[in-house]
């Protein structure tokens, strides 16, 4: 009688660790989810900053392309690291409409045009 017992309650302990080692595995794949789509939002942060001075300082189609590029692959991490959201996806959309549209109809701005931040 007393060996069956012991028996399941250390069967009891095996289980609820394997739990606990399951369950903080599944935080620590959260938690450095949560780390890299915050990277990755900073990082389009900072180029849509960046872009907002091209009304002031006259980018070249090659800069805008390559900071549209950015924004671009920072959206496809997030959206394979998050593929339910669906902002990520309308984002990731409209950023290609924009790289397509400075692709084909991108006018260089006159030098004159420059205005002192």
């Amino acid at each position: 009688m007393y060996p069956l017992i012991i028996s399941l309650v250390g069967l009891l302990l095996i289980v609820m660790i394997g739990y606990n080692i399951i369950q903080q595995y599944k935080q620590k794949a959260e938690t450095e989810r949560r780390i890299s789509v915050s990277k990755q939002h900073a990082t389009i942060t900072e180029v849509d900053e960046l872009l907002l001075f091209s009304t002031k300082i006259p980018f070249s189609k090659a800069l805008l392309l390559i900071l549209k590029n950015r924004i671009r692959n920072a959206l496809y991490i997030m959206i394979n690291i998050s593929p339910t959201t669906a902002s990520y996806r309308e984002h990731f959309a409209d950023t290609e409409a924009q790289i397509k549209q400075i692709k084909e109809n991108y006018v260089a701005p006159s030098p004159s045009s420059l205005q002192v931040p």
